[in-house]
């Protein structure tokens, strides 16, 4: 998918993830899981910094109140890319 649909979908499901009914079908349908890969595989890509802005704003929605989907993002290895972004020198939103 070129970038401009791309980060327009990734907008919508974080808009999604804002609204407290949609989060057990995010959680359901392996959001996590696909969102972090789709962050692990845009990491040298042009579009990356509004990619993981928007990803990374989607899983915070998941994760912020629910320790199983905090454990399920762990699982799903969140963590070091998340240790390899602080590396980054442009910040995140």
């Amino acid at each position: 998918m070129s970038p401009s649909p791309q980060i327009t979908m990734l907008k919508f499901i974080k808009n999604l993830s804002m609204l407290s009914t949609t989060l057990d079908s995010l959680q359901n349908s392996n959001a996590i899981d696909v969102l972090t890969e789709l962050l692990r595989s845009t990491m040298k890509k042009p579009h990356f910094r509004e990619v993981s802005n928007q990803i990374l704003n989607t899983i915070y929605n998941m994760c912020r109140l629910s320790k199983s989907r905090q454990e399920d993002a762990a699982l799903n290895g969140i963590i070091p890319l998340l240790l390899s972004l602080i590396h980054i020198s442009e910040p995140t939103r």
